[in-house]
């Protein structure tokens, strides 16, 4: 995820961060699991 001041369509944006959250299908199952309070454990090779 990148965060802009303002989003410039056809212009140049300058990026003010950035955010890497580990992701996929598996991931958001049991992020949205364990915001609901449930039990989760996501493995991964």
């Amino acid at each position: 995820m990148i965060t802009v001041e303002k989003m410039n369509i056809g212009g140049v944006n300058m990026v003010e961060s950035i955010q890497i959250d580990p992701g996929g299908k598996g991931v958001n199952v049991s992020r949205v699991i364990q915001r609901l309070r449930g039990k989760t454990v996501a493995l991964g090779f």
